[in-house]
C-alpha cells in the first residue's frame, strides 16, 4: 500500500494482485484529503497498473505538451508548470501520460486550475479559486520527441538516453528498462529545474 499525505489528509493506494501480478488498485481517501492528493493517487495507481499489464506502454506521472516542432513529456511537473502550459495553450496531459511507439496518450481529460470563463466550461464547484476543468485531448498525439525530468534543486541540462532510462526505471521498475531504451532511442532527454526551463523547450 502506498500513502500520499498524512493523518486524515492521507490518500492510500492499495494494489490487487493475481498470480503475483498487479491487476488493479483501490484508492482510500481521508476525510480531509485535498483533491490534488486524490489526483496524485489516481496518477500513481493508474501508472503502476498500466506498466504492469501493458508490455508496450510506459506510463509516467507527468505533464505533457505539444508545439509545432515537439511533443514533450515532463516527468514530475508541478502545478505551476501545468498553469504555465495552460497559459501557453500547449498543454496536452496534466498529471499522467502514457508513451508508446505510436505516440503519447493523456492519462486525464482535465486539470485543476482557475475556472474557465467559457459558458460551456463552467465548473459546478470552485474551491479557493480552483476547480476541476475538463479538457479534450486527442486520444493519441505525436510520439515523444523530448523527455524532461523536473527536479527542483537538480542540475539543469541535457542527459543521455541511458541516464534517462535509469530515471524511468527508478519510477516504473526494472521491467520497463528495455521498452524505455527503445522509446528513448531518438528522443532528446534533459533535466529541468524550473517552470522557465520547461517553457524554453521548443
Amino acid at each position: 500500500m502506498a500513502y500520499i499525505g498524512g493523518d486524515s489528509s492521507v490518500c492510500a493506494v492499495e494494489f490487487h494482485t493475481s498470480d503475483e501480478k498487479i491487476v488493479g488498485a483501490d484508492i482510500i481517501v481521508g476525510s480531509k484529503a485535498p483533491v490534488r492528493a486524490f489526483v496524485e493517487a489516481i496518477a500513481h495507481a493508474s501508472s503502476v497498473v498500466i506498466n504492469e499489464t501493458q508490455s508496450e506502454s510506459l506510463a509516467l506521472p507527468s505533464a505533457s505538451f505539444t508545439t509545432d516542432k515537439t511533443s514533450v513529456i515532463v516527468v514530475g511537473a508541478d502545478d505551476a508548470t501545468v498553469d504555465k502550459l495552460l497559459a501557453n495553450k500547449s498543454l496536452y496531459g496534466a498529471y499522467a501520460n502514457v508513451m508508446t511507439e505510436s505516440g503519447v496518450s493523456a492519462g486525464f481529460d482535465g486539470f485543476i486550475s482557475a475556472p474557465s470563463t467559457g459558458a460551456n466550461d463552467l465548473p459546478s464547484v470552485v474551491v479557493n479559486g480552483k476547480a476541476a476543468v475538463k479538457s479534450s485531448p486527442d486520444n493519441l498525439t505525436a510520439p515523444c520527441t523530448h523527455l524532461a525530468f523536473f527536479e527542483k534543486g537538480g542540475k539543469k541540462g541535457t542527459i543521455t538516453a541511458e541516464q534517462a532510462v535509469e530515471k524511468v526505471v527508478a519510477i516504473a521498475g526494472e521491467s520497463k528498462a528495455e521498452l524505455a531504451a527503445a522509446l528513448l532511442k531518438n528522443v532528446k532527454c534533459s533535466v529541468v529545474t524550473s517552470v522557465g526551463d520547461v517553457a524554453s523547450i521548443a
